[in-house]
Order: C-alpha cells, then structure tokens, then sequence
C-alpha cells in the first residue's frame, strides 16, 4: 500500500497540485492511504481511506510508528522526510524552494525560520530517499543544497486544462495585463505598481489585473489607493477558476515579476492559454517557458522597458511552453520502483 503523507499541504501552489494528485490517483486500482492535513479535510470527502492531522512532527510521528508496517512505499508530498526510519522506497516531493533560498523571505525572523526547515530535512534525509523536483532549476538547487549524491529525480505535474479552452478562443490584441500571483514579498509587486505608474503616461488605455488576497491588507490598499489615483490596476482577489479562465481569455498579456518560484504555475497556466508572457530574467522561468519578453526583476526601468517594448510592436515574440505534464511518469516511476 502506497502512503500519501501530505501532512504540510494546505494552500496555495502545493494544495492545487495536491488536488491534481488526488484526481490522477482515483483512476489507478492501487491500495492508497492519504495522510492530510486537518485544514485540508475537504479533500477526504471521496477518500476511502485517509486520516487527518493537525500540521507538526509530533502527530506525524505517532502515526508512523504505529503504521508503518501497512505501507510498502510512501510519497512525502510537501518537502519533509518521514519522522522515522523506515526500509521501504520513500520519495519526496520538494514543491517549496523558497526553504532552499531563505534570503527571499520578507523579514529576518521568517529568513530564519526557512533556514531551521532546510537544516530540518537535511538531517531526515536517508540514502536511499528519492527527491522529486518539477524543473531543470529545482534539481540544480535541491544538488547544491543536499548534496550530488542524492538521487533527484524531474517530473513537472500540472493541470492546466481549463487554461486550453481560452487558447482555443480567438484572441484580440488588446492592452490588458495579468499577473495571477498572491502578495508575498518574493511576488515583487512593489516593482510591479512602481512600473505600472511609469506606464500609465505613455499608454493611458493600458490595464493591470492582480489577484491579491485580503491575506496582504497593505497591498490590498496600496493598489486601492492607485486606483483612486487614476491608474488602471483593478485586484480581482481570490476568484474561481471559471472566472480565472476568463481573464486568461480576455488579457493578451502576463507579467510575471517574481524573484523565485518552485515551479511558477502561473506561467505555464498563461502560456498554456495563449498569453504572451513578460517576465523576469531568471532560471525559474526559463526551465518552464520561453518567454516574450524578459526583464531584471530588480530593476524599475527593465520592467518599464520591457512592459512598453510589448505595446510598441507589431510583431510579438510567440511565447513558448517547454515542459509537458508528467503525472502519469511520475506516478508509474513510484509504483515500480523497489
């Protein structure tokens, strides 16, 4: 039996992906145990076997040592080995490199705290652990950080579908932007709303799309704040994926301004649907797409540049998606192994 340990997985990236496991499993006749996070109980409603736990090591733990003699193989699916020893294939699904790069945090303190997580796992890696990574980047950065001689593995999963029906949707040009993203400091939305102030001069039509949470007050109100101003910056919020769909449909263009991602779902989700893409010149980007348009994300006047150069041509660059998904490897590579 094949456990599913997603104890750290409740929001954001991780749980979309989560989810998409979950549905991709529901097709295999295998014997699966799910190990949840209690804020993701919703996703036990059509589970035969699960069991939930509030987020920590000392629960995690117990539940290993009085269970692990059912399971044959498990799958840590949110960066952290198990809390115990055990001899049997263990793979671990490293979704969060922002613990590999903790001096993108937004404060000392929380710097500090992704620091701790990635000592954390050094120590509860084992030799035999295989670490999946979703790109070229991720693997690079898991070798430097853990070591060359743990075994890495590439397998990018997405569920992008719904993005293809705004592709198959004849596009208009038009001056519209998109940046689906939450507002952590690593998002860079405070280049982002520095640029869009520059831009507004120039090209007085042109128009800004955030998807910001009542999670970021302050960045909630700045771009409030903006927009009394007369700048064309509208925050969607949290929307539905049906709405989503419309704004991938209705916007010829995505920024994409962050410093670091794991994965970078938005970007596959905006080139899957046919946007063209402006984003930040870094190998978190170019492991996933070939973009339109590239920028130095530490730079006002790069973006600035960048975002006008788009509005000036005829003749845009074509945005290019350069991974496919690979659940179906991924999944067949864990039922195999021995």
């Amino acid at each position: 039996m094949l456990l599913i340990d997603s104890v750290y997985v409740n929001n954001s990236g991780g749980l979309v992906l989560l989810e998409y496991l979950l549905k991709s499993l529901k097709s295999l006749d295998e014997d699966i145990f799910y190990l949840l996070d209690n804020r993701s109980s919703r996703l036990a409603v059509n589970l035969k076997t699960s069991y939930e736990l509030t987020s920590g090591e000392k629960g995690r733990k117990q539940f290993y040592l009085k269970n692990k003699g059912k399971f044959d193989r498990v799958l840590c699916f949110g960066n952290v080995p198990p809390p115990v020893k055990i001899s049997i294939p263990v793979f671990i699904y490293f979704h969060n490199l922002l613990i590999l790069q903790p001096s993108y945090s937004a404060s000392f303190k929380k710097s500090v705290l992704m620091w701790l997580k990635k000592e954390f796992i050094r120590q509860r890696l084992r030799k035999g652990h295989t670490l999946i990574v979703q790109t070229s980047h991720g693997y690079n950065l898991v070798k430097k950080v853990y070591g060359n001689k743990k075994q890495v593995k590439i397998f990018p999963v997405f569920d992008v579908d719904f993005c293809k029906k705004a592709f198959e949707s004849e596009r208009l040009y038009n001056q519209k932007f998109l940046y689906v993203s939450n507002g952590n400091s690593h998002k860079n939305h405070k280049l982002l709303l520095e640029a869009w102030q520059h831009i507004q001069s120039s090209f007085p039509d042109a128009a800004l799309y955030l998807t910001v949470s009542a999670d970021y007050p302050l960045l909630k109100q700045q771009i409030k704040d903006l927009k009394l101003r007369g700048f064309n910056i509208y925050n969607l919020g949290i929307i539905s994926q049906q709405e989503l769909n419309k704004f991938y449909r209705d916007c010829c263009f995505c920024l994409y301004p962050s410093l670091i991602e794991s994965f970078g779902l938005g970007l596959i989700e905006a080139a899957t649907a046919g946007q063209k893409i402006i984003a930040s010149d870094l190998p978190f980007v170019h492991s996933v797409v070939k973009p339109s348009f590239v920028f130095n994300p530490n730079q006002t006047s790069s973006l600035v540049s960048a975002i006008k150069s788009a509005l000036r041509k005829k003749n845009i660059p074509e945005t290019e998606l350069l991974v496919k998904d690979e659940m179906s490897n991924m999944l067949n590579f864990i039922f195999t192994k021995t």
